[in-house]
């Protein structure tokens, strides 16, 4: 089995989330508030990160490296989804052809 999807999963939750919060990037004031009108769901109905400052970090080499690795990883991804995908097709058409034989 592939573990590209528990690698990228890694990534997202340790690195990238973990270099969001050391740059203080989360609007945790927004959460707050949001919990403390009783939305306790996960949805997140505000903008827990400022864009323009996202935009700002997108240019720390840190931060590119990290979402160099996820491209990476996303990419394999999909790679790999698009072969389950047409392998899954493939059987469904074995499967009609078997049940609709004579």
């Amino acid at each position: 089995m592939n573990d590209t999807y528990i690698e990228l999963d890694d990534i997202i939750r340790n690195k990238m989330r973990g270099f969001l919060g050391d740059k203080k990037m989360y609007n945790v004031t927004g959460w707050f508030q949001n919990k403390s009108k009783g939305h306790s769901d996960n949805k997140f109905n505000f903008d827990f990160i400022d864009k323009t400052e996202l935009i700002t970090l997108s240019k720390d080499i840190e931060f590119q490296q990290i979402l160099f690795e996820a491209s990476l990883k996303t990419d394999g991804n999909l790679y790999i989804l698009k072969k389950v995908i047409e392998q899954n097709a493939h059987l469904i058409r074995v499967i009609e052809n078997e049940l609709n034989r004579p």
